[in-house]
């Protein structure tokens, strides 16, 4: 219940606070597992949309956009390991600097 379970964090958080969620990403699935994956990614940019204090990383889109990191591994670590925790770690960055421009839960930046 990835809805109830997003829901709830966001509900618990302080106020004063701002929350980053990461988008998944798994390469080795697919079908269904695939599916809910990009379900979870979409709720994830809605509830960006609909509160102000959160924020996506979207790992996902990343990670389609370069497939190449994951040429012979499981498609859930990358083994291009240089230039995919580069992509990773400035995924993560570029989140939080976006996210330090927004306001807080239940109050001002």
């Amino acid at each position: 219940d990835y809805k109830g379970v997003i829901n709830k964090i966001i509900k618990n958080l302080p106020k004063g606070h701002r929350i980053i969620f990461v988008t998944p990403y798994n390469g080795s699935k697919s079908g269904n597992e695939a599916a809910s994956l990009v379900q979870l990614r979409k709720y994830e940019l809605e509830m960006a949309k609909k509160y102000d204090f959160v924020t996506v990383a979207d790992w996902y889109q990343i990670a389609k956009e370069n497939i190449s990191i994951w040429n012979g591994t499981d498609g859930v670590h990358f083994g291009s390991i240089n230039r995919g925790a580069k992509l990773y770690t400035n995924t993560i960055k570029e989140a939080i600097a976006k996210a330090n421009k927004k306001p807080v839960k239940g109050g001002k930046k």
